[in-house]
């Protein structure tokens, strides 16, 4: 027996040794960081986005520019980022704090900007302008203009288009007036537009320039009191001629069809209408007078007597059953091809024969080019 307590002790040692082994490695493998984000001047910016790469495992930066953020271990990277500001990488290794000073996306404030009488670079600007840049347009592969700019560029709402031609409505921070217009005044290539932007192509546009401020009715006038649209198109560049070719083919299919009435559903549908217009004294004069005469026997009504209910002299002898029928749809306001419909067992499903997948292609091809000697470009663009 002391044998065999013996003989355990050491294997049940070798058990525990394995155990602590593995809650310390768990517990090394997490590992928490804090720090201070900064910019160049020294000041602390708040709203910093701290992320783990490869990861949803992030944190942001509070008012005093503090973070603090768990991460899987030393060979973790931490990635620092922020609205006009370059993104940073920093690897982790055995630091517990890290802090950050975070350099300005020079590149982006360098951006040139249409703003009415001309153009200015983002960060000489003080007025409220939003661009969409084409390269976001040619990889959205957007339909229409008002495509593009949804949910692209911050205080522009653009309804729904309902016809064939995507037409919708435009607002610039929402609507501003109770009877007048709202839609705010476009702008192509520095020309006022009267047109419509369903009929710009949007692969002829470079850049798209929401001005939403005051600064824009300074330099169109009232016209622009709704905010102003400046659209850009593309243009040739010095050098050899570049032929670029896009192919876009997709399909479309509703994403969700109304309920539409079956042919028994909008009988019923009927007579529900045509009882609804009588009174209950005028329907106890005439029961069942918009019921199916075949189903009359159901009601305790006299086929005949039914018959008789519209006519100007009573017959004696019951029409045919075809006659029946006709009059009874006639009572319902059926039309002469919907009652000879009916007669000969003709239903059509309209949605199985308007709602179909359609098959969409379009096919774009573009060269442009300039002469250095003479002052002068070209872009030419077709759309198939």
């Amino acid at each position: 027996m002391k044998n065999r307590v013996f003989s355990f002790l050491p294997r049940f040692s070798i058990l525990l040794l394995f155990l602590g082994m593995v809650i310390g490695e768990a517990y090394a493998q997490s590992q928490t960081i804090t720090g201070v984000v900064k910019d160049q001047t020294g000041e602390p910016l708040i709203g910093v986005n701290v992320m783990e790469k490869g990861t949803t495992n992030g944190s942001i930066t509070d008012v005093d520019g503090k973070y603090s953020l768990t991460v899987n271990g030393s060979k973790a990277i931490v990635t620092f980022s922020y609205i006009g500001y370059l993104s940073q990488d920093i690897t982790v290794g055995n630091q517990k704090m890290i802090d950050v000073t975070m350099k300005e996306d020079t590149e982006e404030l360098e951006e040139v900007v249409v703003i009415g009488y001309g153009t200015a670079k983002k960060k000489d600007l003080t007025g409220a302008i939003s661009t969409v840049k084409a390269e976001n347009m040619e990889k959205e592969t957007p339909r229409s203009v008002q495509d593009l700019l949804r949910a692209s560029a911050s205080g522009l709402s653009i309804g729904i288009s309902t016809d064939a031609a995507g037409t919708a409505n435009l607002q610039v921070r929402g609507k501003n007036t109770l009877t007048a217009g709202s839609s705010p005044l476009l702008v192509l290539d520095g020309v006022i537009y009267d047109g419509d932007l369903s009929d710009i192509n949007p692969m002829d546009i470079q850049s798209v320039d929401v001005l939403k401020d005051a600064s824009s009715v300074a330099v169109y006038g009232a016209k622009a009191a709704n905010g102003v649209v400046a659209i850009t198109t593309k243009k040739g560049k010095t050098g050899k001629p570049v032929v670029s070719f896009n192919a876009n083919v997709g399909f479309a299919q509703p994403s969700r069809i109304p309920a539409a009435l079956d042919g028994p559903g909008f009988i019923q549908f009927r007579k529900d209408y045509q009882e609804g217009k009588l009174t209950p004294e005028e329907m106890a004069k005439v029961p069942g007078k918009f019921t199916d005469p075949r189903q009359l026997s159901g009601l305790g009504v006299d086929p005949l007597t039914w018959y008789n209910y519209d006519q100007s002299t009573p017959v004696t002898t019951l029409p045919s059953e075809q006659e029946m029928l006709t009059t009874w749809l006639g009572r319902l306001d059926f039309k002469t091809v919907e009652i000879e419909n009916y007669l000969n067992g003709v239903e059509t499903n309209w949605d199985d024969i308007v709602f179909q997948t359609a098959l969409q292609q379009d096919y774009t091809a573009s060269i442009s080019g300039g002469v250095s000697k003479f002052p002068l470009s070209f872009f030419m663009l077709a759309n198939i």
